[in-house]
């Protein structure tokens, strides 16, 4: 299991998957080796990442700057060299307690909005 079956960020994952598809039933999950994308049935692009570290989950927004984003906790950072790496922008967010799940919905719900206005659902 890519979170642990256990402990703090176990929990956080759990807590976050609930919220997500609670607020987009439509996404699924897509495992990976090294972290669980999030994507619509019928598109085979992620619209965002979630990685586990040692004691918090990192969201990886794909194709998005922190500018893209109305964030007013200014959470979001960029992922250094992503365009050099990855050939696209990646925002990410760290999730470290229930209040920065609360804040991820908000900035995923924005994320989502955008991968539906730009390749449709």
């Amino acid at each position: 299991d890519l979170v642990g079956k256990t402990g703090i960020v176990h929990g956080l994952y759990v807590s976050l998957k609930e919220q997500i598809l609670q607020a987009h039933p439509d996404l699924l999950p897509n495992p990976k080796k090294f972290y669980i994308g999030y994507q619509m049935a019928d598109n085979w692009r992620n619209i965002f990442n979630v990685n586990k570290t040692r004691n918090r989950l990192v969201i990886h927004f794909t194709r998005s700057k922190p500018s893209d984003f109305d964030d007013p906790q200014e959470k979001l950072k960029p992922v250094e060299r992503a365009r050099e790496n990855y050939g696209q922008d990646i925002a990410m967010l760290s999730v470290k307690d229930e209040k920065d799940i609360r804040y991820s919905i908000l900035i995923i719900q924005q994320a989502y909005e955008r991968f539906v206005k730009e390749f449709g659902n």
